[in-house]
């Protein structure tokens, strides 16, 4: 890909100015079983509630060529001891927190920290199906060609979002909603036909406290992107020093291949991993929606390279009226996959030599 004219980068920081994203922490549905309180350290421990408690780091770049967001797909689980001590254990190593969502004036990438759940469905699942309903009615729903849902603008689409978070919270008790929600979309919206016209960045928070409304932060129209500007945005660990690191290193760089920037992303959330007690994983999905083909991305980026861990791990692919692809695991060839016009190509970071044999399953979820 060609390099990105840029002139300069702007800091991953809060869109509204002042406003830090709140960082996140994963809640399960109040019925978690919980296991018999252990006498020491020692022994097993139970878990009250179950939290993804230092946060994910999901990561973004908009620039006038393309839109990319990167981020890991580990939900932990808080182990509380009898002592007082918490200790973070993987929970889903490869959990979900990736949609693709192709409105009618707009192609974007969703990916959420906060709550792990909601209405006793995992968060990604549970967005999904607010972004089309047909989903929630079975298994063949969240896989299938066309539909009869509505196609309707991004406007439109975050505006059920927002209703759609705020009367779940409504009715879910405080202990399982105190780690709040945020929704990073990134993408490109468009006028008319005239696709791909401008990069959006927008997010969506909700703290989890009684009485909180949605918030919706979103850059302005004209952000920079029309002088060659980018914007380098993050949800989650937003304090961490790697993250910090990564943003010193795009200021200025007028060199922003997307792949180097996958990469660098990557480095960033591993980075974070190592020093985030469990609480980030180091594998990796990238999403890019390029301005030069008109179509997406979607890369799996595993942290071994073994030739035995041959898996493609894929985000919830979602155009109403069009088709559904709930989130998946290929194995054996890499398809290409057609979804409201658009095409959508899957790759892997580290191929191994042989995939053997294999297909395409539907990713077991906790």
């Amino acid at each position: 890909m060609a390099g990105v004219p840029t002139r300069s980068c702007l800091p991953a920081r809060s869109l509204a100015e002042g406003r830090a994203t709140r960082p996140s922490s994963v809640a399960t549905p109040a019925d978690q079983a919980r296991a018999t309180t252990p006498t020491s350290e020692a022994e097993s421990p139970y878990v009250p509630r179950l939290h993804n408690t230092a946060m994910t780091l999901i990561l973004a770049m908009a620039n006038p060529s393309y839109v990319l967001q990167v981020g890991d797909r580990l939900v932990s689980q808080k182990w509380r001891y009898a002592s007082g001590a918490i200790r973070n254990q993987p929970w889903e190593e490869l959990a979900n927190k990736a949609l693709v969502y192709v409105a009618s004036d707009a192609i974007v990438a969703i990916s959420y920290t906060g709550v792990a759940y909601i209405n006793d469905k995992n968060t990604d699942t549970w967005l999904a199906e607010q972004l089309d309903s047909e989903i929630s009615r079975g298994p063949l729903s969240a896989l299938r060609s066309g539909g009869t849902e509505r196609r309707v603008g991004i406007g439109a689409a975050i505006n059920q979002l927002v209703v759609s978070i705020d009367d779940a919270f409504t009715t879910t008790p405080i202990e399982d909603r105190s780690a709040g929600l945020t929704l990073q979309i990134v993408g490109w919206k468009w006028r008319g036909r005239n696709p791909y016209e401008m990069p959006i960045v927008w997010h969506l928070i909700n703290s989890g406290d009684d009485g909180a409304s949605t918030l919706v932060e979103r850059l302005p129209r004209y952000w920079g992107w029309q002088n060659g500007q980018c914007r380098l945005d993050a949800i989650g660990n937003r304090d961490s020093k790697p993250l910090a690191d990564l943003t010193s290193r795009m200021s200025g760089n007028d060199k922003l291949h997307a792949d180097f920037v996958q990469g660098e992303m990557v480095e960033t959330i591993r980075a974070a991993s190592a020093l985030s007690d469990g609480t980030i994983g180091p594998n990796c999905i990238s999403l890019l929606m390029s301005l030069s083909t008109g179509n997406v991305r979607v890369c799996y980026i595993p942290e071994s390279s073994a030739a035995a861990d041959y898996e493609v791990f894929t985000p919830w692919l979602i155009a109403p009226g069009a088709g559904v692809s709930a989130p998946s695991r290929l194995t054996a060839g890499l398809p290409v996959m057609h979804l409201g016009g658009l095409e959508v190509s899957f790759e892997r970071i580290h191929p191994p030599d042989s995939f053997g044999s294999g297909g395409m399953s539907h990713l077991p979820r906790k």
